[in-house]
């Protein structure tokens, strides 16, 4: 089921930012497998109105890094915020959190 290291990689990669509507956090780990296989995107200005959030990750298991057939797969989350509007979708096992105020909003 892929390749495995025998100790994880426990260094985070992690990026804030803001604008005028929202503030966004985000964080990465490389852990136990052996190349990285999550990817993110945060645009806060992708128009006026508008801000994109997502996170990719894409698991592959044996030699092939095609994204294709039976030995591979990928789970997402994307956020879309326009004025007061949040829309959020996912695919796979991965869940979005939303706080306000630094509060869990439900």
């Amino acid at each position: 089921m892929g390749t495995y290291l025998s100790t994880p990689k426990t260094d985070k990669q992690s990026d804030d930012g803001e604008n005028e509507r929202v503030r966004y956090g985000l964080s990465s780990m490389h852990g136990w497998r052996a190349t990285m296989e999550a990817s993110h995107a945060a645009v806060p200005d992708l128009d006026s109105t508008t801000s994109f959030y997502s996170l990719y990750d894409i698991l592959i298991i044996g030699p092939h890094s095609d994204f294709a057939g039976p030995t591979s797969g990928c789970t997402t989350c994307v956020a879309i915020m326009r004025n007061d509007q949040l829309i959020v979708a996912n695919a796979g096992d991965s869940r979005c959190v939303i706080s306000r105020n630094c509060s869990l909003f439900c």
